[in-house]
Formats: C-alpha cells, structure tokens, sequence
C-alpha cells in the first residue's frame, strides 16, 4: 500500500544564486561604458527590464508627463507600468530623439532596434571596470535586490518586475533580513516586556469597550503590526 505521504508534492525552492551590482561596481562600470550602453545599463537598473523588454521600448511608451515607463510585449503578456526613479526621469528628459528611429536606445549606426546589450561591447566594460561573473540580466537582480534592502513589499517588487508568481520574487526576500526580523520581533514587543514578562492586557474603559466592536477577549484588541 502506497504511503499517502509520497502523495504530497513537495514546494519548489528558488536556490538560485542572486548576483546584483553593489554601488562601487556600479560606479565603475559607469566611469568606463560607452554611450549608448552606459544609457541602457542605468535604464536598465532603475527599472529591472529584462533586455527585449528595454531593445523594443519606444518613446510612445515614455510617459515624461506622467513620470511611467509602459512596458509592452512582457513575458507574462501583460503590459505593466514602472514609474519613474528621479534618476531615471532626469536621463530620459535630457536624451535625445533621433527622428529616423521611434527607440529609446536605437542602434546608433541604423536607428533600427538595438541588437543585443549582452554583446562584446558589455564584457569588454566588465573586464575594463574590474567587475567579474556578471550578465546583463543581473542589472535586472540588481533592481529587484535594491528594492527589497529598502524594504519594498514583495508584492509591489512582483508587479514592477512582472513576475507571473510571487514564489519568483521570493528570491529577494532574504536581502531585507533586518526588516523581517523587526517584524517578527513586534511579537515580543507585543505581549512581553524588556524583562521576559508577560505583559498583562490592559483594562479598559466602559467608553472603551465600546469603542471595540465584538471584541470577545483582550488578545483580540492587541494589534501585531507584519
């Protein structure tokens, strides 16, 4: 007889290893990459767009009024908007329109859409810079990372990156240790003093009390703040 056990899948774990750029790698990549790569690679970090998404991005789509980036033909097949970083809202307002080319990074030598960024040209500032064992997609991890050190909901990090799941994003969750550990402490905090005692439920008033709609015990009206 087969255990029902065996039955039970077990969930899928991401134990990708996350690489993202820290700010000196990024300064240094920065000082030495050619325009319009050094464009693309700031793009590419204040919005997490995957490489088709920043090749076929199109003025139409750069809403300056608005401060949004539309993002069209995503690969959940839905179209997403990521708002504008102020960083990123400065470069767009000051880059140029080519008028043979509706790109926002055209290829500079056609104005038709760029071919690839993970070319000769990116290895060689990587190898300039001093900056080892990274792709261009990482610029994309170093988006998601940086928004999870600030402590941006997983949720919110989702819908900017245009996961299809959150068991995607949870790949980031890890970076903001000292925002889940706050959270988790907010139990102590809750029912248990500085000393390790339990903290008895306040009494409350009769105009209290009132104020608590269908509170049954005094566990109810404690809030955990997660």
């Amino acid at each position: 007889m087969q255990r029902s056990v065996s039955l039970v899948k077990k969930p899928k774990v991401d134990n990708a290893v996350v690489r993202f750029l820290d700010l000196e790698e990024e300064r240094r990549i920065l000082a030495v990459a050619p325009e319009p790569l050094r464009t693309a690679i700031i793009i590419s970090i204040h919005t997490g767009l995957r490489d088709g998404e920043l090749r076929r991005l199109t003025w139409a789509d750069v809403r300056l009024s608005e401060r949004v980036i539309v993002v069209r033909r995503t690969k959940s097949k839905k179209d997403r908007v990521i708002p504008m970083s102020h960083t990123l809202f400065e470069l767009l307002d000051a880059l140029p329109r080519r008028m043979n080319s509706p790109f926002v990074i055209p290829n500079p030598e056609t104005g038709r859409q760029y071919d690839r960024f993970n070319n000769t040209a990116w290895r060689n500032v990587l190898k300039v810079a001093g900056v080892a064992n990274l792709r261009w997609h990482d610029l994309r991890h170093t988006f998601g990372t940086r928004l999870a050190m600030a402590g941006v909901p997983l949720v919110a990090i989702r819908d900017l990156m245009g996961h299809q799941s959150v068991q995607t994003t949870m790949r980031y969750a890890h970076f903001a240790p000292s925002n889940l550990k706050q959270a988790v402490l907010a139990l102590d905090g809750q029912f248990f003093g500085d000393s390790g005692e339990q903290v008895p439920c306040r009494s409350h008033s009769r105009s209290q009390k009132q104020n608590v709609a269908k509170e049954d015990s005094c566990q109810n009206t404690q809030s955990i703040a997660l």
